[in-house]
């Protein structure tokens, strides 16, 4: 009978070391987690307390931020997000102008094109050259104080595949076909 006891405590002995082990890391787990979720909620209570100045504050101002902001022709600006380099400047510009036939004037195609393509980080001082080398190839052109996109610029967008965008500048788009041959190129913040 010892013969046997002595076989049953050699067993627990020889599990005893990983399952001690099994206990040890799952509780180190445990602790690791416990700590993970109290930086969590401690983030989660800084992001509410953002959360609520900018509500509060654009409440103040009396407009919701969860309504599209408007031009100044009372049509909402694109604010969709696309992924940053799904399109060229110039695609960008054909595209906004598309979804706007009754035009819109150069800020608020740039902050539209910026916004909807470029997640806002666009750095551009000054979207009249752009403009400008697209009115000279017949893409846009400006009615009113308003640029709008022409029938060209809507063929050249219709047969032209959408191209990634390129942060090397020289190499943001190719010369479209009868379009402009001046690279469309500015620099994206990261």
């Amino acid at each position: 009978m010892a013969g046997q006891m002595a076989s049953l405590e050699d067993i627990i002995r020889a599990a005893w070391p990983p399952v001690k082990r099994r206990l040890q890391e799952l509780e180190q787990r445990r602790q690791q987690m416990t700590y993970d979720l109290k930086a969590l909620e401690s983030e989660l209570e800084e992001a509410k307390r953002e959360y609520d100045l900018v509500v509060d504050t654009a409440t103040k101002m009396g407009f919701d931020p969860d309504m599209p902001k408007v031009n100044k022709n009372g049509e909402p600006l694109l604010t969709d997000s696309y992924p940053l380099g799904s399109v060229t400047i110039k695609q960008a510009a054909r595209l906004t102008l598309d979804a706007f036939p009754s035009g819109l004037d150069s800020a608020d195609l740039l902050a539209a094109l910026s916004g909807r393509y470029f997640e806002g980080k666009l750095e551009r001082t000054s979207f009249s050259p752009q403009l400008s080398r697209m009115s000279q190839s017949e893409e846009v052109e400006q009615k009113n104080s308003v640029w709008v996109l022409t029938d060209k610029g809507r063929a050249i967008m219709a047969k032209q595949p959408m191209l990634p965008y390129r942060a090397d500048p020289k190499t943001n788009e190719t010369a479209d076909a009868g379009a402009s041959t001046v690279s469309d190129a500015a620099s994206a913040k990261n």
